[in-house]
C-alpha cells in the first residue's frame, strides 16, 4: 500500500469503499444507473484521505472502531491491494476524482453483483483482518454493522492492549 501512501502524503487515515462502477463514480445516481448496479458489472475502489480522525470527518454515530492486530491490518492491506487494478508499473490506476476532498476513484478488480455488494466486500475485508464477521447472507449494511455491535452480556471481557491498531469502519448510507 506504500504507493497509495505516496499518493495521500498528508493523510492520517485511508478511507476504503468499494462498490458497483457506474452507480459509485455517478454524481447523482438516477434509476439507470441503480438498474445497472443490479446486474453483474465492472467495480470501482473510492479511496477517502483524511488529516482528521473519521468519527470527526463523517460522524461520530457513523463510525465504529475496532481493535486489530498488527497482522490483521498487514493481511487487510494486502486483501486491498489485491482489489486495485494496476498498472505495468504496479501503480493503482486512477479513473476519477471521488466525491470527497481529495479523494480518487481506482479501476478494481472483481465483478460487482447482487452476491458480492460492497457490503460483501467489507464483511469479507473485516474478517481478513481478523475480526469475527462472515460475508454469509450480507447484502445490506446492516448485516455487517450488526456483527460488528458488542453482544448486550458479553461471555468473556477482552481487553485490548492500547498499541493495537484500530481498524475504524464507515458505513455509509445507500443514496
Amino acid at each position: 500500500m506504500a504507493a497509495l501512501k505516496a499518493e495521500f502524503p498528508g493523510a492520517r487515515y485511508l478511507v476504503f469503499g468499494w462498490g458497483a462502477r457506474d452507480y459509485y463514480m455517478a454524481r447523482n445516481p438516477g434509476l439507470g444507473d441503480i438498474l445497472r448496479a443490479l446486474t453483474p458489472g465492472p467495480a470501482v475502489m473510492l479511496v477517502i484521505p483524511l488529516q482528521m480522525p473519521p468519527e470527526a470527518f463523517f460522524g461520530a454515530s457513523n463510525v465504529v472502531a475496532m481493535h486489530v492486530s498488527p497482522d490483521g491490518v498487514a493481511r487487510l492491506s494486502e486483501h486491498l491491494w489485491n482489489y486495485l487494478s494496476t498498472d505495468k508499473e504496479r501503480f493503482p490506476r486512477r479513473i476519477g476524482t471521488g466525491p470527497y476532498p481529495q479523494s480518487i476513484f481506482y479501476a478494481a478488480t472483481g465483478t460487482y453483483n447482487l452476491g458480492h455488494t460492497c457490503n460483501t466486500w467489507t464483511a469479507e475485508a473485516l474478517h481478513v483482518s481478523g475480526l469475527p464477521v462472515s460475508a454469509a447472507g450480507v447484502v445490506f449494511a446492516n448485516q455487517v454493522l450488526d456483527q460488528l455491535r458488542p453482544p448486550l452480556e458479553p461471555a468473556h471481557a477482552h481487553t485490548q492492549n492500547a498499541a493495537d491498531p484500530v481498524l475504524e469502519f464507515w458505513a455509509q448510507p445507500l443514496r
